[in-house]
Order: C-alpha cells, then sequence, then structure tokens
C-alpha cells in the first residue's frame, strides 16, 4: 500500500474538540516532514479556530509542517 504526502497548503487533517489542555481543537496523530526531518505531530487549533500550529510532543515545539500523510494502520 502507498500513501502519498498531503501538502500542508492543499489541506490539513480534521480537527475534532479537544479537552486534554483546555478547550481547544485538536488531530489524529499524523506523520510530519518540515525542515527537521520526518517526525509524528498533532495539528492544533485555538478555540476560535484563528490560530494553528502543528505540535511534536517529543521536541516540545509547535514547528513549520510543509507536508503531512495519516499513520498506517496496525
Amino acid at each position: 500500500m502507498t500513501m502519498d504526502w498531503i501538502k500542508v497548503e492543499d489541506k490539513t487533517p480534521e480537527l475534532a474538540v479537544s479537552f486534554s489542555y483546555g478547550f481547544m481543537w485538536e488531530s489524529e496523530r499524523v506523520l510530519v516532514a518540515s525542515e527537521y526531518g520526518i517526525d509524528i505531530a498533532c495539528f492544533y487549533s485555538d478555540e476560535g479556530k484563528s490560530n494553528f500550529w502543528w505540535w511534536i510532543a517529543r521536541r516540545g515545539d509547535k514547528i513549520p509542517v510543509t507536508h503531512w500523510m495519516p499513520l498506517p494502520k496496525r
């Protein structure tokens, strides 16, 4: 099974309401490509969906992601 990278400018992962860190929107974990390499991250938005960012927990940092794809199914 071949999966293609999705450009962030074309589409972002679907967001669902998350109460993990207060009220915000969060995606499932996805595979991302950035200037730091390949990693697993989530896509987030604030309550008003006016700010969007990618977060890698391992780095503890917001990062500039260029491409993403769903993680393979187990």
